[in-house]
């Protein structure tokens, strides 16, 4: 990606924050970084602004390189509590670590 956006970084550390960047930069030492809040607006014209001077992509011919992931957000389906006890299914972490979770 060109662009990573990070979100919800309002609910950890500025540690944490740091070190999430630089894993991304790790991956991805070339992408921009993006810290963005939905309620607060920051980091949301600076991300329209990429998006405006982004080129357009065709994506006819095109095919993933890894298959597409199938899992279901706990939150997306009434999970109201945040937490790795409460999540359920495939947790998969930046850092490469993943376990499977549920029934």
């Amino acid at each position: 990606a060109d662009i990573a956006v990070i979100t919800k970084g309002d609910m950890i550390s500025q540690a944490e924050r740091e070190i999430f960047r630089e894993r991304i930069l790790e991956v991805n030492p070339n992408c921009k970084i993006i810290e963005a809040n939905g309620l607060s607006g920051q980091g949301c014209a600076e991300l329209a602004d990429e998006i405006m001077k982004s080129q357009e992509v065709t994506l006819e011919g095109e095919t993933l390189r890894h298959s597409a992931p199938l899992a279901v957000c706990t939150l997306c389906v009434g999970e109201t509590k945040v937490n790795k006890k409460y999540h359920r299914g495939i947790l998969r972490r930046i850092d490469g670590f993943q376990s499977y979770e549920g029934e």
